[in-house]
């Protein structure tokens, strides 16, 4: 059975797993990019409380995908690798594979790459 096919099943059994996956996401794509970086500072980047940060940081550190230093949190290489994959999985997930073939189908060149975030609001383009 292919990783999509088990992803498909687990948010029919477990639909709350994409948005678990997306919150921890945007906490280890924010900590990578801001690295180290303080819990009210990455609380205020992602627009989300400190408690449900500190709950979820609390959680990543346990697995081993960042660690807390007296400066902020860091992002362990564990957690370099998971964020890596969780690149690629986010894309399906939000479908933008699709959506990046069919822009680049219709401008005619050969790869598009569509990443989250708005530069509008943030220089790297990633936060929300």
């Amino acid at each position: 059975m292919d990783l999509k096919k088990v992803l498909e099943i687990q948010m029919q059994i477990v639909p709350e797993i994409v948005e678990t996956i997306n919150v921890r996401y945007d906490i280890l794509k924010t900590i990578e990019i801001n690295q180290p970086i303080g819990r009210r500072v990455l609380a205020f980047k992602l627009s989300k409380s400190e408690k449900i940060i500190r709950t979820e940081v609390e959680k990543l550190r346990d697995m081993g995908f960042i660690d807390i230093i007296s400066s902020g949190m860091i992002i362990t290489d564990f957690g370099k690798d998971l964020l890596a994959n969780l690149d690629i999985l986010m894309s399906d997930i939000n479908n933008l594979s699709n959506l990046e073939k069919k822009l680049s189908d219709a401008l005619g060149i050969n790869e598009v790459i569509i990443v989250p975030g708005d530069t509008s609001k943030d220089e790297y383009g990633y936060l929300k």
